[in-house]
């Protein structure tokens, strides 16, 4: 069976944006903004430049998590998909219904995860934010990467959402320095 080339248009562009669920980043980027105005309480520090690369890795590590879930949850998607779908489950479905090939989703999980990585070491290393910048950042890579993805599979063992909640919660909180 030949691979299937990448083919880029409107319609693509289009699911490739539903795929990433942008209603969803509010959740990961209002915590981080709430840290960052709490950070700037307590230390007088704020730099624009860390702000907005960070910023940029929160959404990177949430569309990992997101692409990841697209890929490895095709089964359930389709699933939810012919139920009563809402917001919370069932995904984009956007690889379930088949408007794009599932590699898209894979593709844009291993981009996503590279941006996140550029721009935490970026931060650590030109800006140096602190020793917390790069292994939190690895933990928030991690714990949203194997949500979905195997061997880990959070979501299938009952401790998918706490890993999340707690990405969302605590991680996001702790902006660099």
């Amino acid at each position: 069976m030949a691979e299937e080339s990448i083919k880029f248009n409107s319609g693509t562009f289009k699911n490739i944006f539903s795929m990433s669920r942008p209603p969803f980043h509010i959740v990961g980027v209002m915590p981080f903004i709430l840290g960052t105005v709490l950070a700037n309480r307590l230390t007088g520090a704020f730099n624009l430049a860390v702000f907005l690369i960070a910023t940029f890795a929160v959404i990177m590590i949430m569309l990992l998590t997101y692409y990841n879930g697209e890929y490895y949850d095709v089964k359930e998607d389709k699933i939810a998909g012919k139920g009563e779908k809402n917001l919370f489950s069932g995904g984009s479905q956007v690889i379930a219904q088949k408007r794009l090939p599932r590699k898209y989703a894979k593709i844009g999980s291993y981009i996503a995860l590279a941006l996140a990585v550029i721009a935490g070491l970026v931060l650590q290393f030109y800006y140096k934010t602190g020793v917390w910048t790069v292994p939190l950042g690895a933990l928030g890579m991690f714990l949203g990467y194997f949500y979905s993805s195997p061997p880990f599979r959070w979501v299938s063992r009952g401790i998918g959402e706490m890993f999340i909640g707690f990405c969302y919660a605590f991680l996001c909180l702790h902006p660099p320095k």
